[in-house]
């Protein structure tokens, strides 16, 4: 019994967990440059690298008032 109900306190988690990454999503898509995915470690590691890797080899801005 008590591991049904922790299975139920977990699916409600992944469920709202899902439902906020959701709404962040869409309310921020256009300021995000990637969307990594965590189904295989290794494939999240290489595409978290690539995206490093591109952030560092392409050209980058800021607004002027940050600067001055």
């Amino acid at each position: 019994m008590r591991l049904n109900c922790g299975t139920r306190v977990q699916d409600a988690s992944v469920a709202r967990l899902i439902k906020d990454s959701g709404s962040l999503e869409k309310a921020y898509r256009h300021w995000f440059d990637a969307t990594i995915f965590n189904n295989d470690i290794e494939q999240t590691i290489d595409t978290l690298l690539q995206a490093v890797d591109h952030a560092n080899n392409s050209p980058q801005w800021i607004p002027v008032s940050w600067v001055y």
